[in-house]
């Protein structure tokens, strides 16, 4: 099996990752039962230690440690580099750790083994995990998440979606094609709830689904480019600025202009 680190050593002796280093360390503020129960664990899993690697963890505490699901999507991309920049100004350094929902407790004990300052993370890590890193005094923020057990940041995207019908609707766009989600999603009951306060009748045919996918530009173009004649609207409301940006390219080549045809609204900001 692959060398274990000290992560993987604490959570099978039942200990803090600072206490089996301080057991191999030879350090004396631990007891002699729980030293020897730590070296004997590092010889049946054939622990070997790796000065490049302890010369790593000695340089990490100053650098903030970012998992994510998929570094290469577009959607990823402008949010990761203004992260970036917001830890680099506070002088700390940064790296990037992609994974999925899957191998995330590998990634999470292999970053959490080199002792960072802290850790963005877009998977919610399991109670021992956040235990484990809280007695070792690195700090947890989940980013685009909710949890109870940790910091969070994320999106209000219920009220974007609200804010979004209620401009268009004041804005004289009575008939707003939501593009990218479905009716029994937070966002889709959002839509629905905006168009009911407003007085707006809600019409399922406006609601355009489509699957999450790396190329969500096409996504967006082909959902439009498909929509029958028939389906009138005035407005769209994208869930994401990719396929906010293919739907006006589909309703350009409909000679449908924008905005003085049809508004359109996306939702991430992204620089374009």
């Amino acid at each position: 099996m692959p060398n274990p680190n000290v992560v993987v050593i604490a959570r099978k002796c039942g200990v803090s990752p600072s206490t089996v280093c301080r057991a191999l360390n030879g350090k004396t503020d631990i007891s002699a039962k729980t030293r020897a129960k730590v070296l004997d664990l590092t010889r049946k899993l054939g622990y070997v230690r790796n000065s490049a690697a302890r010369s790593l963890r000695s340089s990490t505490r100053n650098v903030v440690a970012c998992i994510m699901g998929d570094y290469h999507h577009e959607l990823y991309q402008d949010k990761i580099f203004h992260l970036k920049r917001l830890v680099s100004e506070r002088g700390l350094g940064w790296s990037i750790h992609l994974t999925t929902q899957e191998s995330f407790g590998a990634v999470f004990n292999d970053v959490l083994g080199n002792a960072p300052a802290g850790i963005i993370t877009q998977f919610e890590p399991s109670l021992d995990d956040i235990d484990i890193a809280g007695k070792n005094g690195v700090q947890l923020v989940g980013y685009d998440m909710f949890s109870s057990r940790m910091s969070c940041v994320s999106l209000d995207r219920i009220k974007g979606v609200e804010d979004a019908v209620r401009h268009l609707i004041s804005s004289g766009r009575d008939r707003i094609l939501l593009l990218g989600e479905r009716t029994d999603s937070a966002r889709g009951g959002a839509y629905k709830r905006a168009l009911s306060g407003l007085g707006t009748p809600f019409r399922r045919e406006l609601v355009v689904d489509m699957p999450f996918g790396r190329d969500l530009y096409s996504y967006g173009y082909d959902r439009i480019s498909e929509l029958p004649e028939t389906v009138d609207f005035n407005a769209i409301l994208a869930v994401n600025d990719a396929c906010a940006i293919g739907a006006i390219r589909a309703l350009r080549e409909k000679n449908l202009q924008v905005p003085d045809k049809v508004a359109v609204i996306g939702f991430d900001n992204i620089l374009v």
